[in-house]
């Protein structure tokens, strides 16, 4: 995956204000160690020309707690996955992924004070699979409504067939 010349900057920055470790970051987002070391080095390398962005973050972003097992991308899918999803399929989402709603909700008001902590392409790519999702199961849904119509006719007519027997008695051959 490419990320943004942006994101690594800032990235690289935290790492070496020492407000984030390599572990940490490889963990919050998903990416492996060795790629932020080399991100690392070539800053270093460029360091003696350019200097490094402020991010102008005024809280680090250690500032939100995720559970154990939890990235920050995940985070903010659960994020997107709130805005894109009706309110019942948002809960079975949560109870799926064990979030609590009000927890989702903390996430949103953080990233919405950190509009950075996520590549841009990862949000749209995340944004773009919910959208797949929920056309899938809008299809879904429409299956179960015909298989359930089919049903009810078929249950209908047994009935009315019964009640036919019931008052003329058995067809004769």
């Amino acid at each position: 995956m490419r990320y943004s010349q942006e994101f690594i900057d800032n990235l690289v920055a935290r790492i070496l204000s020492k407000e984030l470790r390599i572990s940490e970051a490889s963990v919050q987002y998903s990416i492996g160690k060795s790629t932020i070391r080399y991100w690392l080095e070539k800053a270093k390398e460029k360091s003696d020309c350019v200097t490094l962005p402020n991010t102008g973050i005024s809280k680090p972003m250690a500032d939100l707690k995720l559970p154990k097992g939890v990235t920050y991308l995940q985070a903010h899918t659960a994020v997107n996955a709130k805005a894109f999803l009706s309110e019942t399929d948002f809960g079975q989402y949560c109870r799926k992924h064990g979030y609590l709603a009000s927890t989702v909700d903390a996430w949103a008001e953080w990233f919405s004070k950190h509009p950075d902590a996520v590549d841009k392409r990862q949000h749209e790519a995340q944004a773009s699979a919910i959208t797949e999702l929920k056309k899938e199961n809008a299809r879904q849904a429409q299956e179960i409504s015909r298989k359930d119509k089919a049903l009810a006719d078929a249950a209908t007519m047994l009935m009315l067939s019964k009640k036919a027997e019931a008052i003329w008695g058995e067809k004769e051959n």
